[in-house]
């Protein structure tokens, strides 16, 4: 029961911050609110949904590619639900893993034989997906190293991302690497001084044998690198269209500089789907780039997180039927 209740607790402060920062943005014209009027078109709206859906078929590609490697075999279709599922909860449930969690509990529950893998396929879906957004905004700083090299704060932020960069391509060589796994240290933590963590650290070395099994097949993981980094560019493409149809007048490279890394900061677990954390991170990496103060950042966000979101009402409508299926299942 107290745990229950801290539990809501966090869950209303994650939506209380999200709420805080939108209404802190908009009350200081960050968020310019006229331009919202511009896309009450049909045809401005559907062109946007298509650039979204398009991410959405990359998504569900990718994971279904992650699922094979461990045997799971599920069709397209399938996944493509299960996908848009995710992406509704990670609007619904506070924190960004609540749809992650949805995918993996279905696709657990479809794949009882591999229930590791499954659950493996998940994390490494949203890793890889990261690692092709670190590749992104390495590319881009360094195609724009002349402005990147005279602004200190973004020589400061490239810095940093090449440091992670570095570290989880380290990271990706040991967990695929045949000589790292056999060095001998899973022998070591199965030793009998550590009989007490026993069941933990046997789950553990189960996910990373799960994780470990995609070294052998690395074209799976260059595919899945590449579908992510064209999941990427078509979002950048939809922000590209709405900054062009709102007016803003920002240098190309300017979004593929900041959509990656922005996308980066929502992905922490803070509010749902980073809503608030995205208006902020975005509003500060634009006036960064552009060494000024512009509405550019956190309008555009908001406008794709409408956009994303109506998208993602297709995975409330399988969710639903989902639901119904099992229900009517068990009355028969």
């Amino acid at each position: 029961m107290k745990k229950k209740a801290v539990s809501i607790l966090v869950n209303l402060f994650k939506v209380g911050f999200a709420a805080g920062i939108i209404t802190w943005l908009i009350r200081s014209g960050a968020i310019d609110l006229s331009v919202f009027k511009l896309f009450l078109s049909p045809e401005k709206i559907l062109i946007s949904l298509f650039g979204i859906f398009f991410t959405f078929i990359l998504a569900t590609e990718r994971w279904r590619k992650l699922l094979s490697v461990q045997n799971i075999h599920s069709t397209f279709h399938n996944c493509f639900q299960l996908t848009t599922m995710g992406m509704f909860f990670n609007y619904v449930v506070p924190g960004g893993v609540g749809g992650d969690v949805v995918k993996a509990f279905y696709i657990i529950k479809e794949s009882p034989h591999q229930k590791m893998g499954a659950g493996v396929s998940v994390l490494l879906d949203r890793v890889l997906g990261l690692y092709a957004m670190m590749i992104m905004c390495c590319t881009f700083i360094l195609l724009d190293w002349a402005r990147v090299s005279t602004n200190q704060e973004l020589k400061i932020i490239a810095q940093i991302l090449f440091l992670l960069f570095f570290g989880f391509t380290l990271a990706l060589i040991l967990a695929f690497s045949k000589k790292f796994k056999n060095l001998g240290w899973q022998e070591f933590l199965l030793k009998p001084q550590f009989n007490k963590l026993e069941k933990v650290i046997k789950k553990l070395l189960s996910a990373f044998d799960a994780v470990h099994a995609y070294g052998s097949s690395l074209k799976v993981v260059a595919e899945v690198i590449v579908l992510s980094l064209l999941a990427q560019i078509s979002s950048i493409f939809v922000f590209v269209y709405l900054g062009n149809v709102s007016g803003f007048d920002v240098p190309w490279l300017a979004y593929f500089f900041v959509v990656p890394l922005g996308f980066m900061v929502t992905a922490v677990p803070i509010s749902p789907a980073g809503v608030g954390v995205g208006q902020m991170a975005f509003y500060f990496l634009f006036n960064m780039y552009l060494n000024e103060k512009s509405q550019v950042g956190p309008t555009l966000i908001t406008i794709f997180q409408i956009l994303n979101f109506i998208m993602s009402l297709l995975g409330a409508f399988y969710f639903i039927r989902r639901r119904t299926t099992i229900t009517t299942g068990a009355s028969n």
